[in-house]
């Protein structure tokens, strides 16, 4: 079962603190991490997988989708190496909607503002055919990656995936492209060398249609035992409760998380944890993973706030972490800590005899 916290941006910061964050998740019992590969957000855009030739103003950077930025890519190396090292699975987030839906970030999206596009070489949307050999470049290279380093992995096509309608779109229009760009791009990941197995859908269009091609299906927003729940009431004639990857990014009104943190942005109190774990053995959930907020309860996030109680509480429940056991002292390690204490014995010993004249 996977049982995980993350940071989504984690490759925004600094590769030391990245690993202390690594080493913490398998420290409190954790076997797992989520991280986005392409992002906007937090000055995301600035971490792209592709190389920025110019920027257009001081934010609006020009990317080209034929070079790569090898010092990203040099980092995530680095990254997926040591997961490796400790044996974490690593969930890679490839897309991210909310990059994409809003319109803040979305032209800091290389797919977006780029030298193909202003060339006229790249037409169309971020759902069409003419884009997709530039997704089967970027795809190529993260599953070759990822397959030589030999680290255990899933990928997400898109994070909570959606359509940018246009004008007189309707509901059936936005659900047949989510399923069209999923449907190509699991077949693309799966030619490269990945696993349908190891393929993650994310999206709340197009569940019945989707989930017929034998992916683990991800349902964000749970962050509760009530919300856990209701999935199993949802779900459980619908789809193998085993393929069911509940998600604490999102909003979820019955989480209670720490004092002080906004409703939009709780995880799990470490009591709902308790009964949350509980429930994930019971139904046989896929697993479990949740953000952890307290990354972000202060701007400009900072990964050295984040906690890991309510990740500890997860595994001490679901696996069952024996205590380990002190070491036994060795006998020459023993002997020198009794050393002193022989000769203040001995001297006791030899006063009391001429005391006594013994």
């Amino acid at each position: 079962m996977i049982i995980g916290t993350s940071v989504y941006q984690l490759i925004t910061f600094r590769i030391k603190d990245i690993k202390w964050f690594l080493e913490n998740v398998k420290k409190n019992g954790g076997n797992a991490t989520e991280v986005f590969l392409i992002f906007s957000w937090q000055d995301g855009w600035r971490y792209s997988p592709f190389q920025i030739v110019n920027m257009l103003d001081q934010k609006c950077p020009l990317y080209d989708l034929t070079k790569w930025n090898e010092k990203i890519w040099s980092k995530w190396r680095e990254i997926f190496r040591y997961c490796k090292r400790l044996a974490l699975t690593i969930i890679i987030r490839i897309h991210d909607f909310v990059s994409i839906k809003d319109r803040e970030y979305r032209y800091h999206l290389p797919f977006r503002t780029c030298v193909q596009r202003m060339e006229g070489r790249l037409t169309g949307g971020l759902w069409g055919i003419p884009i997709r050999r530039y997704y089967h470049r970027l795809n190529k290279r993260l599953v070759t990656m990822l397959n030589n380093i030999g680290v255990d992995y899933y990928l997400v096509p898109m994070n909570e995936a959606g359509y940018l309608a246009d004008p007189g779109d309707t509901e059936k229009t936005i659900e047949k492209k989510v399923i069209e760009f999923h449907n190509w791009y699991i077949q693309d990941l799966i030619d490269l060398g990945c696993p349908k197995s190891k393929i993650i859908i994310s999206t709340s269009w197009g569940f019945q249609t989707l989930k017929k091609q034998g992916c683990v299906m991800e349902i964000h927003g749970v962050n509760s035992p009530q919300r856990l729940r209701c999935l199993v009431q949802k779900y459980q004639e619908v789809i193998e409760i085993e393929r069911l990857f509940p998600n604490g990014d999102g909003i979820d009104p019955y989480a209670l998380g720490r004092r002080g943190d906004k409703s939009w942005k709780r995880e799990p109190s470490v009591k709902q944890a308790h009964t949350m774990a509980k429930l994930l053995v019971k139904h046989r959930y896929f697993g479990y993973c949740y953000f952890n907020r307290n990354v972000e309860r202060v701007l400009p996030a900072k990964l050295r706030q984040a906690k890991f109680d309510v990740l500890a509480e997860f595994a001490d429940t679901i696996f069952i972490r024996p205590v380990p056991k002190p070491e036994p002292i060795k006998k020459e390690i023993l002997e020198r800590i009794l050393e002193p204490l022989t000769k203040v014995i001995a001297r006791i010993r030899e006063k009391i005899r001429r005391y006594f004249r013994i």
